[in-house]
């Protein structure tokens, strides 16, 4: 197994416990904030709650599950479909939407080849 391949593997490992942990912790958000009346509760308050902190742990929770959750599934594709670099990922793309190769050695009319003259002159100019 080559090098590439064992940090596929650590990155959908990594990525598959960050989302699992993410979804474990908004599930423990969510239970916790159930609302349960003791016995001699009264039924007309609303129960205690920290209007500042409960929607930034809310989105917090919900960034870190979606992050990891994409970050896993797009390793994991990667892993499956044998794609190492992102050169690689990028040939799949053009191969599966038709879109062909761009092309190495493109012939450059005069005028454009002039404008780019130039403006490498004045970019190498002000670099000194």
């Amino acid at each position: 197994m080559d090098d590439t391949r064992k940090y596929q593997l650590m990155a959908v490992a990594v990525s598959a416990l960050s989302f699992v942990l993410s979804v474990r912790a908004a599930r423990i958000a969510i239970r916790s904030r159930v609302y349960t009346p003791k016995l001699f509760d009264t039924n007309h308050c609303p129960p205690p709650t920290l209007y500042q902190l409960d929607p930034f742990h809310a989105l917090s929770i919900a960034s870190c599950a979606s992050v990891s959750g994409f970050a896993f599934t797009a390793s994991s594709i990667c892993l499956l479909a044998d794609i190492r670099s992102v050169k690689d990922l990028a040939k799949r793309f053009r191969a599966a939407l038709s879109i062909p190769e761009p092309a190495e050695n493109v012939q450059v009319d005069p005028e454009t080849q002039e404008i780019e003259n130039y403006l490498n002159s004045l970019l190498s100019s002000r670099s000194k």
